[in-house]
């Protein structure tokens, strides 16, 4: 690839007539043939940068298609691009620079002072685009003192809100399970997995066709759904950031079903508070979605779980599988070249999932704790699809390669 200027001036990259250019890639594959050997900012960052440059770098990462950047002193800014990091500028940044930066994008002059004491912070930022009355690029930002200085990572928020007919590899079936009467829907994944994509596409769907009110809990909010035209959506969704507009996750939880929420999304269940004020949501009616960290399908159930105590943890495990109503696992892995075409996701995404109709949620609610970690495996075998069959259908369908399917089940393709 190369940089060359597009109408508005601007960079932009054209597919060169080379095949991989070379061997750095994420997780020891091979760089896909689409990358280019590097991609550079084309300003010399001055000293002290300034926010209308700062402005401009931002940009131009995401018009480089950037997921996220990282600020590190003594080091040049860093881009990553489905999942394979850049260095793009040649002038390493200071920790005075890093500290205005943060100071700059959060709007309070005394942030960098607050995690210079150790105080780890997140906030949302927005750049206005030139040129545009009143379209923002936004991003998601988290601060934190490391041994050089300050330390910041942008992870940058899409403009438009995905559909779901977008989201690669999902049947109709699958489809049609994501959206219960009732119940729970939990995606995991690491970060970086495409969770929250998946999660906006759904609601999308819901906001067209459902007919319910959808009310979400996020930090930060990720995708702008005020943004959908009237005609897109047929009830009212609102979303409330988390320490902002509500207090924390619980408390946030705790108000959905008296704010008459028939949809619910709550960006992240990690603690059992949260947990718990999601299950007696779900048990009044509404059809509730969230994410997990979890390394696949059963243990998205054993993690929720495992955040209660152990006298705790049947009687959970039990309401639990009594409410679940789809488990998704999602991996994003690297796009074989030849499936590669302008404006393509450089990453595929990878799913093991899991759908529980009542008949399998009863029965998972009466096993001992012991017992439910090898009934899930073998429900996911017997009645799902396990993450190695979706990378063979992957790799059958020519969109990875033998690698990655190597990868991501641990052997080589038959």
């Amino acid at each position: 690839m190369t940089l060359v200027p597009a109408r508005n001036g601007s960079l932009c990259l054209v597919e060169s007539s080379q095949g991989s250019m070379d061997s750095r890639g994420s997780q020891g594959l091979t760089r896909p043939g689409n990358f280019p050997k590097s991609l550079r900012f084309p300003e010399t960052l001055v000293h002290e940068i300034g926010q209308e440059q700062l402005e401009r770098l931002l940009l131009w990462c995401v018009e480089m298609r950037a997921s996220d950047i990282v600020f590190c002193p003594g080091d040049p800014v860093w881009l990553q691009r489905d999942g394979v990091w850049f260095p793009v500028t040649d002038t390493p940044l200071n920790d005075a620079e890093i500290q205005a930066i943060v100071n700059t994008t959060s709007g309070q002059s005394n942030r960098a002072g607050l995690v210079k004491t150790g105080h780890s912070i997140d906030y949302a930022a927005t750049v206005l685009i030139p040129g545009q009355r009143v379209l923002r690029q936004r991003f998601r930002v988290n601060a934190t003192s490391s041994n050089k200085g300050l330390y910041v990572v942008m992870r940058v928020l899409p403009g438009s809100i995905p559909r779901l007919d977008d989201m690669e590899g999902l049947t109709s079936a699958q489809k049609e399970a994501l959206f219960p009467e009732a119940g729970l829907v939990v995606v995991s994944g690491v970060m970086g997995s495409g969770k929250s994509t998946l999660l906006a596409a759904i609601l999308h769907e819901a906001s067209l066709k459902s007919g319910r009110q959808i009310l979400t809990l996020e930090d930060p909010i990720e995708f702008d759904f005020s943004q959908l035209p009237i005609e897109e959506r047929a009830a009212p969704i609102t979303q409330s950031a988390v320490h902002i507009d509500v207090e924390d996750w619980a408390s946030g939880v705790r108000t959905l079903t008296r704010r008459k929420g028939e949809i619910a999304m709550v960006g992240e269940c990690r603690d059992r508070e949260t947990i718990s004020a999601l299950l007696t949501t779900v048990e009044q009616g509404v059809a509730a979605y969230t994410t997990v960290h979890a390394q696949d399908v059963p243990q998205t159930i054993t993690r929720m779980v495992n955040a209660f105590p152990e006298d705790e943890r049947a009687g959970v495990a039990s309401v639990l599988c009594a409410n679940v109503r789809v488990l998704i696992h999602q991996r994003l892995v690297p796009r074989a070249p030849k499936a590669m075409a302008p404006g393509t996701p450089g990453r595929v995404a990878l799913r093991e999932i899991l759908v529980l109709d009542r008949e399998l949620g009863k029965g998972l609610c009466t096993l001992p704790l012991q017992d439910l970690l090898p009934t899930l495996n073998r429900m996911v075998r017997e009645h799902g699809q396990s993450m190695e069959e979706d990378a063979a259908a992957k790799l059958h369908e020519g969109l990875i390669g033998r690698e990655t399917f190597a990868m991501v089940c641990g052997k080589m393709p038959r």
